[in-house]
């Protein structure tokens, strides 16, 4: 359902290093991906990998149980596109892109502001996704990994929320798309919570919640139809 949304991105960094980072679709070309990612960086390549089937109901499905497949949504790379559109507070490690060559499934991002999250999600079941180096791979590889949700933390150098996942951290996931059992987006990974300069892998798997995304598309004004229908506007209001 998911696997098409979820696009990798790759950059060249200012010594001219190439490095890798996901994104994922979110409605009207609009894609999501972590500040640090993009940043100060050179876009070279942003792209899909999964082949995915679209099922279409007809008249008589609920009867014959049959559907319509289209096979729309195929892999495919792009270096056109929109931005990055960052969050106005420079701390919040949020972006958006709109990249109108990729056709891509829109992943739903959940309701849970801030200020409405409590213990809930606390041990219910989820999965990341993103595009986390693969040695000797020859090219980017979805990585799907199941997790749940460990705890939830408010930093004291401020922002938003993040959840803490039980899967181990991984260069690369950063951008990607963390999916709730219950089939919306949790938040995006940003960070691996380390100390003591240690290793990424040693880290906490950190996950900002979806109120910076909505903020970050909201002053930008680029909310997709399907969000400001939801919402009834309350994203494109001043």
């Amino acid at each position: 359902m998911y696997g098409a949304g979820v696009a990798y991105i790759t950059i060249l960094d200012k010594n001219g290093d190439e490095g890798i980072g996901s994104c994922f679709h979110i409605g009207d070309n609009v894609f999501i991906t972590a500040r640090h990612v993009v940043e100060n960086c050179t876009i070279k390549e942003i792209g899909t990998t999964v082949h995915q089937r679209r099922l279409f109901e007809t008249e008589d499905t609920h009867s014959s149980g049959m559907v319509k497949v289209s096979l729309d949504y195929t892999p495919k790379t792009t270096c056109n596109f929109k931005g990055p559109y960052f969050h106005p507070d420079e701390k919040i490690d949020i972006a958006a892109l709109i990249i109108e060559d990729l056709n891509c499934p829109t992943l739903l991002l959940g309701d849970h502001l801030d200020d409405w999250l409590g213990d809930e999600f606390l041990l219910s079941n989820a999965i990341i996704m993103g595009y986390p180096i693969i040695p000797f791979s020859s090219h980017p590889i979805l990585v799907v990994s199941k997790c749940e949700i460990n705890a939830i933390v408010d930093k004291y150098t401020g922002g938003h929320p993040h959840f803490i996942l039980s899967t181990m951290a991984r260069g690369g996931f950063s951008g990607g798309a963390v999916i709730s059992e219950n089939g919306f987006v949790l938040g995006i990974a940003v960070e691996s919570l380390i100390s003591n300069h240690q290793p990424t892998e040693l880290g906490y798997t950190s996950v900002m919640s979806v109120e910076a995304i909505y903020n970050c598309i909201s002053h930008h004004r680029i909310v997709p139809k399907s969000i400001d229908l939801r919402w009834d506007g309350f994203w494109n209001k001043e």
